[in-house]
């Protein structure tokens, strides 16, 4: 995950790695992002970002514990111009404290305040639409295997095949578009902390960091099923675990030039993003560079560097045991 430091300075491993309790109503999600937007704002890097979050939570923090208790909390939303009843106080300081030791250390705060539960929803859900669409794509391919070794013409067959395989791929397509796009209309509106319809520069870098978090486990366990459905489509066996291991290697290496490198990753992503130029991000925007199969998926991958080129993974070829009969495997 991405680094971020506690109240001393001292590296404390990424935003969001602790679950915090329940989403939350959505009181709590319009006092937390109003919170997190009065932490971020202005920031232009990462290193800026988490700086303000660090002078923001002392500042909260009046009495120096190194700890935001429910009185603190309470004068921050008056010093805000927030009317927060006693019983809602109660609730954000419950949803914040993870430990429930009734305050909120800077570890819970940066958790709390940029916790991202929608593209959580997305992530999860993207891995069911997809695993849908290849258990599609397998049941047409073996369809189309036995249908081209009863046909006198296989090569007519196979054209025949084809169209309805366009067929199977187009309905994936559109599952994805329409299952997926309202979470990330959710996500957006998520991330968008003062509500005015746009991303911010701040605003987008919390959201950049919260899916570079999120892609890895989700990228591993795609690779694997798509490998597997490829394998399986010539009857090839091969020994998963050298596919899989050479994948996470590449991904994790992807990863370390990310958080190394992470302003940069940053900037090449919005301006990816930012079609119309006008510095900021509209929902539309986010909505392609998030569906699947839509160019800018990849380019917004690429652009953070996350994107696993195939040529990376030639490596898993010679490492891994493969037997695939040559005459069971038909030409696609």
């Amino acid at each position: 995950g991405v680094v971020f430091v506690d109240q001393n300075g001292t590296p404390r491993g990424s935003a969001g790695t602790k679950t915090m309790g329940g989403g939350g109503s959505k009181v709590l999600d319009a006092h937390r992002k109003n919170l997190c937007k009065q932490a971020i704002s202005g920031s232009e890097t990462w290193k800026d970002k988490e700086t303000k979050m660090l002078e923001t939570f002392k500042a909260w923090d009046t009495d120096n514990s190194g700890s935001i208790t429910k009185d603190e909390l309470q004068e921050v939303f008056t010093r805000l111009g927030c009317k927060v009843s006693s019983s809602e106080l109660q609730k954000v300081l419950k949803d914040a404290d993870a430990d429930k030791d009734s305050k909120i250390s800077y570890e819970e705060f940066v958790a709390w305040l940029c916790r991202a539960p929608h593209l959580e929803h997305y992530f999860k859900l993207s891995e069911d639409i997809l695993k849908r669409n290849m258990k599609d794509a397998m049941a047409m391919q073996q369809k189309m295997q036995k249908e081209i070794e009863k046909s006198d013409n296989p090569l007519a067959a196979m054209m025949k095949i084809g169209v309805k395989l366009e067929a199977v791929q187009k309905k994936g397509q559109e599952r994805i578009d329409k299952e997926l796009k309202p979470v990330i209309q959710k996500t957006f509106q998520y991330h968008d902390k003062d509500g005015n319809g746009v991303l911010s520069y701040d605003e987008s870098i919390i959201f950049f960091s919260n899916y570079a978090e999120r892609l890895g486990p989700f990228a591993k366990s795609m690779a694997e099923l798509a490998t597997t459905q490829a394998m399986n489509a010539c009857e090839i066996k091969v020994d998963m675990s050298s596919i899989q291991k050479e994948f996470d290697k590449e991904f994790d290496k992807c990863l370390t030039g990310y958080t190394s490198d992470i302003d940069k990753r940053h900037k090449a992503a919005w301006d990816a993003l930012d079609v119309n130029k006008d510095g900021k991000l509209q929902e539309a925007e986010i909505i392609e560079a998030l569906l699947h199969g839509h160019p800018k998926n990849q380019q917004f991958m690429k652009a953070l560097g996350l994107l696993v080129e195939d040529k990376s993974m030639t490596a898993a070829g010679p490492s891994a045991k493969v037997e695939m009969p040559m005459e069971d495997c038909q030409v696609q």
